[in-house]
């Protein structure tokens, strides 16, 4: 699997707490960022340097320091800031990021932890006109999951994949969409699928 959307194997369940969401409108791309601060900071919640997250979006260096004094300037801020010292969450900040992680994993540890199903069932592996459910996405890379959530591909959507290329790029229902869509190769290892039977009901 590549490495971009590896899916981590340590358990959150001692971060991941009921919190009431942050009234603030976000965009897409400030969640990217808070995320990318949560990741590359650690368990240490280290400050990270502009160049590390400029790597981490694949986005100029200059927009970055843009986007974190955004941030910073917000009410409550989302981060703590300083040129040349780098960036690290404010508790809101916090707060907003592990709710996206919260988002996106939720389905993944209760499927993992409480009914005991593999991690391991990347899309990219399963049987042409088999029904399945997606059981997560790797969020490790924001143009990846940017890209997954335009096509409709999030957790609990069902997927039935009619055709597989050299290559590895499927075409493949989402849901009901009448049309199928094209995936490719690389985005195909960033979602994890189980079979539609074997989903909880209700």
């Amino acid at each position: 699997m590549h490495g971009t959307c590896a899916l981590p194997r340590t358990a959150l369940r001692s971060e991941i707490v009921a919190t009431k969401p942050i009234p603030l409108a976000t965009s897409e791309s400030v969640d990217d960022y808070l995320k990318a601060i949560l990741e590359l900071g650690g368990a240490e919640e280290l400050r990270v340097t502009t160049n590390a997250l400029a790597e981490r979006l694949k986005v100029r260096t200059p927009s970055v320091t843009g986007m974190l004094q955004r941030l910073a300037s917000e009410r409550p801020a989302l981060v703590l800031y300083a040129k040349h010292r780098g960036v690290r969450l404010t508790a809101a900040g916090k707060r907003r990021a592990w709710e996206l992680v919260r988002h996106h994993r939720l389905l993944e540890l209760f499927l993992h932890d409480v009914l005991k199903y593999s991690w391991d069932v990347p899309l990219i592996q399963w049987q042409v006109r088999t029904l399945a459910v997606i059981s997560s996405v790797s969020d490790r890379s924001a143009s990846a999951l940017r890209e997954l959530e335009r096509v409709g591909l999030r957790p609990g959507v069902t997927v039935n994949i009619q055709q597989r290329n050299s290559a590895g790029a499927l075409a493949l229902t989402v849901g009901s969409a009448p049309h199928p869509v094209r995936l490719s190769s690389d985005l195909a290892h960033c979602v994890l699928v189980l079979p539609a039977a074997s989903q909880p009901k209700g």
